[in-house]
């Protein structure tokens, strides 16, 4: 995110406006499914099974919610489109 990123916003600043609603029309988009619910899904204990280590680890890769975090904390806290401060930040 923050080597690739920060090349493409640096080119097109309207890109970062783009991601941003984007960003907020998702959450919106959750926030209201969330509030529109009404029931709890009733669950039976051979299909309600947590996910394991490595299905969460993977699972990041398309959360849109993980993407859209990494975003911002590079856009925020990475002064510099180097390795370190990326570094810093991931860690």
């Amino acid at each position: 995110m923050g080597t690739g990123i920060g090349n493409l916003l640096e080119v097109s600043p309207n890109s970062l406006t783009a991601l941003r609603v984007m960003c907020t029309v998702y959450i919106g988009y959750l926030a209201m499914r969330l509030a529109r619910t009404t029931s709890v899904a009733t669950l039976t204990s051979d299909s309600a099974r947590p996910m394991t280590t490595v299905e969460a680890v993977l699972f990041q890769w398309v959360n849109p919610k993980a993407w859209a975090m990494a975003l911002s904390a590079v856009s925020l806290f990475v002064p510099s489109p180097s390795f370190s401060p990326v570094l810093i930040v991931a860690v």
